[in-house]
């Protein structure tokens, strides 16, 4: 507070308007960073669980035999040869012109 009332020449009320808008403005930056450190935490749960459930479902499909398998011809993620959706990104492989998994190679 001393720095803004040096600043402000002596004006009290200057010198508090300076100082609070100098503490909206570092709350505001800590509010900023703390939303992001959020958001990132949410990204890396978000991760983890979409990794864990790949996993649960490779060794659920490592039980059918290769001609059973095929890859999602837009993310590559393993999935039924019989699938009609990827449970991952979401494409279709229902009607005539949809695209449709790709064989099993692995």
């Amino acid at each position: 507070m001393a720095r803004f009332f040096a600043e402000a020449k002596g004006d009290v009320n200057l010198a508090k308007a300076s100082y609070l808008s100098h503490k909206f403005d570092e709350l505001k930056e800590q509010q900023s960073k703390a939303e992001a450190e959020r958001r990132s935490a949410d990204a890396a749960a978000l991760v983890e669980a979409a990794a864990e459930r790949l996993s649960r479902e490779a060794k659920t499909l490592a039980y059918f035999p290769a001609w059973a398998k095929g890859t999602c011809p837009n993310c590559g993620v393993l999935l039924m040869s019989s699938a009609t959706q990827c449970q991952t990104c979401g494409t279709s492989f229902e009607g005539e012109t949809a695209c449709k998994p790709k064989p099993f190679t692995g």
